[in-house]
């Protein structure tokens, strides 16, 4: 079977920061090969750097140090554009928060991401609805966030990284310390 470049490729990855006179190692010399299909779960106590981690291997962030190429292709050597398109069809990223918009109701707050896209109109209504189907949440099409519940609000936020159908999903878990075995959904 030949072998393909990985998916995401992070080589000695740092992101550091200053916090006042504190100088912060989000992320140090990390470095991590995905393959395309792979499940990949980073786990940690609040505070070690997988939101950073996931941040940098969206765009979102940069690396102090470091290369972090997708299909090969170095985003570092990204335009503005490209990098945003890059975000738009290869990432679906699923926000501890969840980032929906209060004032959209769900099909709204799904259908977003597609709109940005450029998705077709009469496509849209299909995407949307396959993607309420998956998180069994088509029963609650016209509700606003508020209206729903913590655990149908995540729903919704992964049926919003899903509709764009990425090449690949990113959600941040975390657990509370290195000796709890909690974590987030």
């Amino acid at each position: 079977m030949p072998q393909t470049q990985p998916a995401v490729q992070l080589e000695h990855i740092s992101r550091h920061y200053q916090m006042g006179e504190t100088r912060v190692r989000a992320v140090d010399d990390v470095s991590l090969s995905i393959a395309s299909g792979e499940y990949l779960a980073l786990l940690g106590s609040s505070g070690s750097g997988k939101s950073t981690l996931l941040n940098l291997m969206a765009g979102l962030d940069r690396p102090t140090s470091g290369a972090i190429l997708a299909n090969g292709r170095s985003l570092a050597e990204l335009s503005p554009l490209e990098l945003a398109r890059y975000r738009r069809d290869t990432i679906g990223m699923i926000f501890q928060s969840f980032n929906l918009l209060p004032r959209m109701t769900l099909e709204e707050n799904i259908e977003l991401p597609l709109r940005l896209a450029e998705v077709d109109r009469s496509e849209r209504p299909g995407r949307v609805r396959e993607a309420l189907e998956r998180v069994r949440l088509t029963h609650r099409v016209g509700h606003r966030p508020a209206e729903l519940s913590g655990g149908e609000q995540q729903r919704v936020a992964i049926a919003r990284a899903l509709v764009n159908r990425p090449k690949i999903l990113l959600k941040p878990f975390w657990r509370c310390c290195a000796n709890c075995k909690r974590t987030s959904a």
